[in-house]
């Protein structure tokens, strides 16, 4: 065999390094802390980093004269952690080297060790001998050296302890050896308590009960056995087990048994949770007041011990009731402590026996009781003693020899949790709680307040809101109380099956009010957090007018008294008669008949105006909202109310249309449009019409003007163009004078909630809060987290002042709209500018957000999704010399084998686009296909001579950009709406095929939305899916589910490589 080398270290490294130094270096180094190793013939040099970076210690391993020379420039400097980690990762460079000459030998001796056949009778052998302890009835252990004679009998030399003497001769085996390891790690060596230790004893074939024979122990089968309480008298008992043929019990874990008549041992089968078995052993005699006593704390740690033993009858008569009782007060001292003595609580702990009654810790063991003695029951006074500890009482001594101690908690706070939570719990365990007149914590207990609302001054347009209860002669405002505690009331979990549960509030340092739990904590969820618990010096929250018919209503759910001031209880009842009040009468000369939602709907227009509120007329596009408001003005016309003109402002578009439609409904309604460069000449005529007519753009232009007169309604028509409260738009509105306004849209709701807020504020300022206060209550909450509870709460709040119905609900005569979506898959250069494009801007922005954040950078995303949709449409679309050498698109190859099969077929076709440009590229296919066709954009002055030309058959084909023509145009004669490339706001292609799907429509319409798989494209089909279920949400009672929002994934599935998602 050859010299020592490495392989022969790392194969032995116990014995040149301690154990918990190879536990320590092994984890550094799969900690990858070594990063630098050198090996030379007989050296190891490594670097290896300490616990902190900074530290870098040098390692040196030399082999010489046989031994290993470790050295480290850390504190240990020898033999370290830093050296065993140096030599695992040499041992993983070098796992494919042979074995070495000293591992081979090793390998060999054991082999030899365990193969060796003994020829020689006379070598000696351990020999293991049992018997049990009479005191602890354990099984003890002696271990003896013998030979096994010719007789087959065995000589015994002497005892063996656990220092065994190697000297005596025996050639010790593995399993000897082994066992002998076991038994060190126990308790006692010279005691077998477990079975997996005894049957290793019995399995060397030298171990024997009481003495060395020529029969050693064998290993049986399993028994079963059985639980039963052996009575001693007739009132103590000893837990016995029958074991199933003759065998003793052996106590250990799990139980085993000995048939010492056969000579075998084996193992009980297990009835018990582990160890339970043997610790019942363990018990000594119990009278039956004890055992049903253990039955019921052991059912404290889970365990039902009648499932496994019956207990024992009993006869002895019913046993006495222990009742406990706490008395609360103050705590006398005899000195004066710091600060407060006096105020210091304490609870005194009795124990009541059939009309006598005696302190805890009271050292009497009987008590007298009507002529005789009533013996205590210890252990139930205990199990009581120890459920007032689990509230955190602890008991205190006293020095006073006729004073038998008190309980005292740790802190005033948990006096506090005890009246708040413990004392009911304990009094619905049966328990007597009292508390003395002199105890310094006050508690009140109130179960009914009052609410009251009044108006700050006369015909103001806000409330305050206030709730008051009685403590004794005092009445005390309870908001600020509640408010005050806003922390305990978010932690508190309702026991919804506890209808008694109660919370305890602090109002001052040592008073409380206990209050319903349920009723505390509605009135702050609905008022307290909605409201952001802003309160007034008078301790009341604010509120708008708009808001009071659901806090009615709210209060009325709470079974809460109310009082309202004479104003407030007018305006509920006007809000409330809605359904009962007498239906105006349809105005006169209006050129149309209504249907009857159109009916309901001016109805509640005159109900708003007849109660001084405003709205949102919301139905879907087609159902005549333009109409219902002529209706609506011709009617206030007729009752005099329209003392003063009324403003209409509309998208530029919608201009003349509401013109056309006013001369045609209601021809004697005066009105003027303002339009053009001419139209300061027309600024004298507003006081001399009904109806003045603008367009968002000028009304910024004019507001000057606009703001000095007066009207008597405002309505703001497609009124998602107020649904940004920041823009100067939005900013001119609110400089409008008008006693009644009203918003027409058919999208209330496009990407998100704070666009309803705006026009909300519009309308009726203080209904849905700040715009802070409503992001906090309703946006996060719903978008965010879809809080359900929030959602109906902002429903039931809005619903009053929005209308909307839609086509499904009113069930018109228009003829069905089937959807289908076109899918084409981009191939060939096509593609691979699509990827080219996509991995140009992916990695742009990866740094652009590493730089300023995805908030941040929202523009530059933006740009981007441009790009990639650019590209899904055409090429051409793009300025970049790649694209302008593509020649083809897929999309527009599809479009172009379905437009004139279509036109084929009779149909007329509206195709719309975001891209003026792309609607340029479909125009010259379209020419090249010899299809006649027309365009409206942006650029586009005669919009009404190419609706009329379209509606009147002129041309199959209409071209219509997204934003120029998706409102505002009646398109009825068509049967087919194309959207050549999706939009990322739904509720603007819904308008757009609302063109021509609406009243008038009389043959089914078919909507076809072409997307690229797998793009971009797909991804904007299914964010439009999640908006449109915000909306719905919101402005439907059917509470659905609502959240939104644009995250990390998203941004990374809209910029996927076409490959991954492919796959």
């Amino acid at each position: 065999m050859g010299a020592m080398s490495f392989r022969d270290i790392v194969d032995y490294l116990e014995d040149f390094f301690d154990g918990p130094t190879i536990s320590r270096g092994t984890q550094v180094y799969r900690s990858k802390k070594v990063v630098e190793l050198k090996v030379g013939v007989s050296t190891i040099q490594a670097t290896v980093l300490g616990t902190l970076p900074r530290d870098r210690y040098q390692v040196e391993l030399r082999l010489m004269n046989g031994d290993l020379k470790a050295a480290c420039t850390c504190p240990v400097g020898h033999r370290c952690k830093h050296a065993v980690a140096a030599l695992r990762e040499w041992q993983a460079q070098h796992t494919d080297d042979a074995m070495s000459d000293s591992a081979l030998l090793h390998w060999y001796n054991l082999f030899e060790h365990r193969h060796r056949r003994v020829k020689d009778q006379k070598i000696y052998q351990l020999l293991y001998v049992l018997d049990r302890n009479k005191e602890s009835h354990q099984l003890h252990l002696q271990m003896h050296v013998g030979r096994k004679l010719k007789n087959g009998h065995w000589s015994k030399r002497s005892s063996v302890v656990h220092s065994i003497a190697l000297d005596h001769g025996a050639k010790y085996g593995l399993d000897d050896i082994h066992l002998i390891a076991e038994l060190k790690q126990q308790d006692s060596f010279h005691t077998v308590a477990s079975v997996h230790i005894l049957e290793k004893l019995v399995a060397t074939g030298r171990c024997f009960w009481n003495e060395i024979s020529e029969h050693p122990l064998s290993w049986g089968e399993p028994r079963t056995s059985t639980w039963c309480w052996q009575p001693i008298d007739d009132e103590v008992f000893r837990v016995q087990l029958q074991i199933d043929g003759q065998a003793d019990v052996l106590p250990m874990s799990p139980l085993a048994y000995l048939d010492s008549q056969q000579g075998i041992v084996g193992q009980l089968s297990q009835t018990f949770p582990e160890q339970l078995d043997s610790e019942l052993l363990s018990l000594q005699r119990l009278t039956i007041k004890q055992v049903h006593w253990l039955y019921a704390k052991l059912k404290e740690h889970d365990i039902s011990l009648e499932q496994y033993i019956a207990p024992p009858d009993s006869d002895g008569g019913q046993a006495i009731q222990c009742k406990p009782r706490v008395l609360l007060k103050r705590l006398k001292r005899t000195f004066r402590m710091l600060g407060e003595a006096d105020l210091i609580p304490q609870a005194r702990l009795f124990f009541e026996y059939e009309g006598a009654e005696i302190e805890a810790h009271d050292p009497r063991k009987r008590l007298p009781s009507k002529g005789s003695t009533i013996e205590r029951d210890v252990l139930m006074e205990s199990n009581f003693e120890n459920r007032l500890k689990d509230f955190g009482l602890q008991y205190v001594a006293s020095w006073d020899s006729g004073d038998h101690g008190y309980y005292v908690m740790p802190s005033t706070a948990q006096w506090w949790d005890f009246l708040s939570d413990g004392k009911d719990k304990l009094e619905r365990e049966g328990w007597t709680v009292e508390i003395d007149r002199s105890f310094p914590l006050k508690v009140e207990k109130v179960d009914e307040w009052q609410a009251e609302i009044a108006s700050e001054v006369e015909q103001s347009e806000w409330f305050e809101l206030g709730f008051t209860v009685q403590v004794g002669e005092e009445q005390m405002s309870l908001l600020p109380i509640i408010t005050a505690a806003a922390q305990q009331l978010n932690k508190l979990e309702i026991d919804e099956s506890d209808q008694e549960q109660r919370i305890l509030i602090k109002h001052s340092e040592h008073a409380a009010l206990s209050l319903p739990v349920n009723k505390v904590k509605s009135l702050f969820q609905q008022f307290l957090t909605v409201y952001e618990g802003d309160l007034s010096r008078a301790g009341r929250i604010k509120i708008s007018r708009y808001q009071a018919h659901q806090t009615v209503a709210q209060l009325k759910q709470l079974e809460v008294d109310t009082a309202l001031d004479e104003q407030l209880t007018q305006y509920v009842k006007r809000l409330k008669s809605y359904d009962s009040r007498e239906p105006s009468p349809l105005p006169e000369g209006l050129n149309a008949t209504l249907r009857d939602y159109q009916i309901q709907g001016y109805q509640w227009l005159q109900f708003l105006s007849e109660s001084g509120l405003a709205g949102i007329l919301a139905d879907d596009m087609g159902l005549g909202k333009t109409l219902q408001a002529i209706a609506h003005l011709l009617r206030e016309k007729q009752r005099g109310e329209m003392t003063l003109p009324a403003l209409v402002v509309a998208p530029t578009s919608l201009l003349f249309n509401w013109a056309r439609e006013l001369e045609r409904f209601a021809p004697s309604l005066r009105f003027v449009v303002l339009f053009g460069n001419k139209r300061h000449n027309q600024f004298e005529q507003i006081r001399q019409v009904e109806v003045v007519i603008t367009s968002y753009p000028l009304l910024q232009r004019d507001i000057k003007v606009l703001a000095e007169q007066s009207f008597h309604c405002i309505i703001a028509d497609e009124a998602q163009y107020l649904k940004n409260s920041k823009t100067k738009l939005y900013q001119a509105l609110t400089q409008l004078k008008a006693a009644h306004r009203l918003c027409l849209t058919g999208t209330p709701i496009e990407n998100h909630l704070g666009e309803l807020w705006a026009q909300f504020h519009f309308l009726l300022p203080g209904l849905l809060g700040s715009s802070r206060q409503f992001t906090k209550v309703f946006r996060t909450p719903i978008e965010k987290h879809g809080n359900n509870e929030r959602l109906d709460y902002l429903y039931q709040r809005i619903r009053p002042f929005i209308l909307r119905r839609t086509k499904e609900q009113i069930a018109l005569e228009l003829p069905p709209k089937t959807e289908i979506n076109k899918m084409v898959r981009l191939e060939g250069k096509q593609a691979e500018l699509y990827e080219s494009v996509r991995l140009t801007m992916n990695d742009k922005l990866r740094q652009l957000f590493s730089e300023k954040g995805i908030a941040q950078s929202q523009i530059e995303i933006l740009d981007a999704l441009l790009k990639l949709r650019q590209v899904c449409c055409d090429p051409r679309l793009l300025s970049l010399e790649q694209a302008r050498e593509i020649k083809g698109s897929a999309k527009l190859e599809l479009l172009m084998d379905l437009v004139p099969e279509m036109v084929d077929e009779g149909r007329k076709i509206l195709i719309f686009s975001q891209f003026t440009s792309m609607l340029s590229l479909i125009s010259e296919a379209l020419t090249a296909a010899k299809i006649e066709h027309i365009s409206l954009t942006g650029q586009s002055k005669n919009r009404q001579q190419l609706v009329d030309a379209f509606q009147q058959g002129d041309v199959p084909v209409f071209l219509i950009s997204l934003k120029a023509g998706g409102v505002g145009l009646n398109l009825t004669a068509a049967d087919t709406v194309i959207h050549y490339d999706p939009w990322w706001n739904p509720a603007v292609q819904e308008q757009a095929t609302d063109r021509a799907h609406r009243m008038g429509q009389d043959k089914p319409v078919f909507v076809y939305k072409l997307y690229v798989e797998h793009s971009v494209e797909e991804k904007i089909l299914s964010m439009q899916e999640h908006k449109s279920q915000l909306a719905s949400a919101v402005l439907d009672s059917s509470g659905g589910q609502a959240k939104v929002g644009l995250t990390d994934d998203d941004i990374q599935d809209l910029f996927a490589p076409l490959e991954r998602l492919d796959g």
